[in-house]
């Protein structure tokens, strides 16, 4: 696929492009607010200690912690999109994105983690 440029992962971040990014996102909050990974501060969210646990614990995966990393799934947002568009078709990015997903549940399927009652 082609490169992606700071200001494009930027305007992922704002919401200025993205599949259903606003309806999304906001769906992503609720889920990660009713399984108490996230609490609102005001106009902010912040990561619980079960939600920090969870990231640490992907951190420790050589695969699957590539899911902590907002430039990488600002990455995947922007392939999708362009995909979504017609701009592109990048096979090589689905093939990839299969490979990730069996890996990363492979992965996780054979990662032993503290278990932690939060």
């Amino acid at each position: 696929g082609r490169y992606i440029t700071e200001a494009e992962i930027k305007k992922i971040y704002r919401g200025d492009i993205g599949i259903g990014t606003q309806s999304t996102r906001a769906q992503i909050i609720e889920t990660l607010v009713a399984r108490k990974y996230i609490i609102r501060s005001g106009k902010k969210l912040i990561a619980t200690d079960k939600g920090s646990y969870l990231v640490e614990m992907l951190n420790q995966c050589p695969v699957s912690s590539v899911l902590t990393s907002p430039e990488e799934t600002a990455r995947w947002e922007m392939n999708l999109n362009r995909i979504a568009l017609g701009e592109d078709t990048d096979p090589q990015f689905l093939v990839n994105m299969k490979k990730f997903v069996i890996d990363s549940v492979a992965e996780l399927k054979n990662a032993t983690f503290e278990l932690k009652n939060f």
